[in-house]
């Protein structure tokens, strides 16, 4: 058995509105990942829309109300709810309200190395791409394409998918000029 404090975790800024405390290590936990975060009023976390195809994962609602995006649309959790991505399903999550959030997401097994974007392959148009581990871009596995992981306009690693405005519709959208891009509608 093991046990330690939240108070004693280090503290990990994923941006300046998303932070987490991963507890695996310190509980000596080898086969599930567990991080409790907190994201700030009006913010997302720092990734867009996503799977782990080799990963389930849970998220339990500590504090706050916390909106997952999805491709079937949003849907929103409030304190002490909780909700379950099977491996393969997209989501990403925002805090659309004036209150900090703080939620825990469990994942298992712990290890994720499948994650994938649904993003078009330019060259042979498969409908996700695969993010590559070793050099942080991405590639098809369709037709084995790398395909840069930087916006086209200002050239940071700063993109993310979201849901546009429109049922339906996918956006790629680059968190540091601010350009979006329809993908799907």
């Amino acid at each position: 058995m093991k046990q330690c404090s939240l108070d004693e975790l280090e503290l990990v800024h994923l941006s300046e509105d998303a932070s987490l405390w991963s507890l695996r290590e310190p509980l000596g936990a080898n086969d599930v990942a567990i991080n409790r975060f907190q994201l700030a009023p009006r913010s997302r976390v720092p990734w867009g829309l996503h799977a782990h195809y080799d990963q389930e994962e849970l998220f339990i609602v500590i504090d706050g109300t916390l909106t997952f995006e999805t491709l079937n649309g949003e849907r929103s959790l409030g304190t002490d709810e909780a909700i379950r991505f099977a491996p393969g399903e997209f989501q990403t999550a925002k805090n659309e309200t004036g209150e900090t959030v703080t939620y825990l997401a469990i994942g298992a097994p712990a290890g994720s190395d499948d994650i994938r974007i649904p993003l078009p392959c330019p060259t042979c148009d498969n409908h996700e791409l695969q993010l590559d581990m070793n050099d942080d871009g991405l590639r098809c596995l369709a037709c084995g394409e790398s395909v840069p992981a930087e916006c086209q306009v200002c050239g940071e690693d700063a993109c993310e998918v979201r849901l546009g405005s429109m049922a339906g519709e996918l956006v790629d959208y680059c968190r540091n000029c601010g350009r979006t891009e329809s993908i799907r509608s």
